[in-house]
């Protein structure tokens, strides 16, 4: 069996979907906690974009996210069986944009909430014409819109428990506890995320209290 490292933050939802899925597949993958936040300098000869997840791979780095959850199914699929919805790289293009666009919607609500934390003010006139957050908090609705209209009776594919689902959990889970969002009232999404947060891969990877 191959060795499998994960570099993660503990509060990271996109750290936590590797963590999940790993847990779900029943893998044998290190876990090593990056405890500055941001990552330190160093770090950045592991990842050049400073972030996690990184997924080490026969000592190979796989990021960002989607990167690193592909690599983890392929990586498996050499040594046991795994789900065809655990199975990136056989998603057809359809299955994979909805996954992108889960984690693009991740980046932004993450944006969103730094920029609060870091208590970041106007500087000077908007040049833009818009305000940049309550453009970012439309794209938010639209996106969850969008995908309560994609998710099937028990997750967004029809083969079972996928990485989507996962992603999408593990991103409102992350809301919740650090900066609630106006998700629910899509009873589709909601089911989805009651229904995973309960689920013992999740329970095991449950981030810490925010320290802010």
């Amino acid at each position: 069996m191959s060795i499998l490292v994960c570099h993660y933050v503990d509060g990271s939802p996109f750290a936590r979907m590797l963590r999940v899925m790993a847990r779900e597949l029943g893998l044998a993958m290190e876990e090593r906690e990056v405890i500055d936040f941001p990552p330190a300098p160093a770090f950045f000869e592991v990842n050049p974009l400073g972030q996690v997840p990184v997924l080490m791979v026969d000592g190979a780095p796989h990021f960002p996210t989607e990167i690193a959850m592909e690599a983890m199914g392929d990586k498996a699929a050499t040594f046991q069986e795994v789900p065809l919805p655990f199975r990136l790289s056989a998603y057809p293009l359809n299955d994979r944009q909805l996954l992108a666009v889960i984690l693009a919607l991740g980046d932004q609500i993450a944006g969103i909430r730094y920029r609060i934390w870091a208590g970041l003010k106007p500087v000077g006139p908007n040049r833009l014409g818009f305000d940049m957050d309550a453009r970012g908090r439309e794209r938010v609705t639209a996106t969850l819109d969008w995908l309560e209209s994609r998710l099937l009776s028990d997750g967004f594919l029809s083969e079972g428990l996928s990485l989507p689902d996962i992603a999408f959990a593990c991103l409102i889970l992350w809301t919740e506890s650090r900066g609630p969002i106006a998700w629910r009232g899509r009873p589709r999404l909601e089911t989805l995320v009651d229904r995973l947060a309960g689920r013992k891969s999740f329970r095991d990877t449950a981030p810490r209290p925010l320290a802010i």
